[in-house]
C-alpha cells in the first residue's frame, strides 16, 4: 500500500495546445497539487487526457492469499454494451502477507503482546499465520482489510493453501470487516480458547 501517490510529468510538452502533443522525457513529482486535474494531455509516447497520471509506485513481490476469482458471468452482456471494448480483466482478489519477524535481526517488528492479539484474533483485520519453513515463510500477519484486486499474470503460485477451518475463518472476518457486522462471540471465543492452549 502507498501512502502517496508520485506521478510521472512530461520536463517539456511539444505542442501542447495541440491534441497530437508530445512528451520526450518526464520528472517524477511527489504528491502534485493538481494530481489526476493538470491540464496537461498528451498522445505520445501513450495517450494520457488531463484527468489520468502515469503514476509511480514502488513495490516488491511479497506473499499472498488468493481471495477469490472475479466471476465472468457479465461477459456476455458487456460486450453488447460496451460494443467489444475489454471490461473484464483477468483478476484475482488477493489479501497481501507482511511478515513479523525482522529479517536482519530475527526479532518481532511489534511488542509481543501485540502479536500474540493477533493471533487470538483481537483485531479483526489480522489473521496470524505461522511459520512455514518448507517455504521460506516467517510468522506473518494477512492484512484482510488491504485485499485488492491483482491481475493472474503477476502472481507466481505456490503449491501451498490455508486449511478448510483457517479459509472459514478467513471468510467471517472479511465479511465482517466489509459489512461492519460483529461475528458472533461464541464463534470466536471457541477459535481463541483453541489457539490459547497452543
Amino acid at each position: 500500500m502507498q501512502n502517496q501517490t508520485d506521478a510521472w510529468r512530461p520536463a517539456y510538452i511539444d505542442g501542447e495546445s495541440s491534441e497530437y502533443a508530445t512528451a520526450d522525457y518526464f520528472n517524477l513529482l511527489e504528491s502534485p497539487h493538481d494530481l489526476f486535474n493538470h491540464n496537461q494531455p498528451l498522445k505520445e509516447p501513450k495517450n494520457r487526457a488531463s484527468d489520468e497520471e502515469f503514476i509511480f509506485h514502488q513495490a516488491k513481490r511479497r506473499p499472498v492469499i488468493l481471495a477469490t476469482k472475479t466471476s465472468f458471468f457479465l461477459e456476455d452482456e458487456i460486450k453488447e454494451t460496451r460494443k467489444g471494448h475489454k471490461f473484464h480483466h483477468d483478476i484475482w482478489l488477493v489479501v497481501p502477507i507482511y511478515s513479523i519477524i525482522n529479517p536482519s535481526s530475527d526479532k518481532w517488528k511489534f511488542h509481543e503482546e501485540t502479536i500474540e492479539k493477533a493471533r487470538l484474533l483481537y483485531y479483526i483485520n489480522l489473521l496470524f499465520l505461522p511459520s512455514y519453513p518448507a517455504y521460506s515463510l516467517r510468522e506473518s500477519v494477512a492484512r484482510l482489510d488491504y485485499i485488492c484486486a491483482l491481475r493472474s499474470k503477476l502472481l507466481k503460485p505456490e503449491p501451498i493453501k490455508l486449511s478448510k477451518d483457517v479459509t472459514n475463518l478467513m471468510k467471517e472476518m472479511l465479511s465482517a470487516i466489509i459489512t461492519e457486522r460483529i461475528i458472533p462471540n461464541g464463534y470466536i471465543e471457541n477459535i481463541r480458547s483453541l489457539l490459547a492452549n497452543q
